[in-house]
């Protein structure tokens, strides 16, 4: 069980995962992209454009849609 302190008016199991955060973003970002990118690429590469294709296009569309409001806290985080 995680003990809650406070400093100030920050807690500080608060602080911990936004310094957790901003460590693993680039891991966030780019897995699921390289992920996508290998079923697309493994599918054009066997000849098939329609297995991996769609899986790796859903993977990418995904990560797209909830990456990019992800990224543009993340930067105005660090702003701050």
């Amino acid at each position: 069980m995680v003990k809650r302190v406070a400093i100030g008016k920050i807690p500080l199991t608060g602080l911990f995962s936004i310094k957790q955060e901003i460590l693993l973003t680039p891991v966030i970002v780019s897995v699921p992209i390289a992920v996508s990118l290998l079923f697309i690429y493994s599918s054009v590469v066997s000849g098939f454009f329609y297995g991996n294709a769609i899986i790796g296009i859903t993977i990418l569309a995904g990560n797209l849609v909830f990456d990019i409001p992800f990224l543009k806290s993340f930067f105005r985080l660090r702003k701050k």
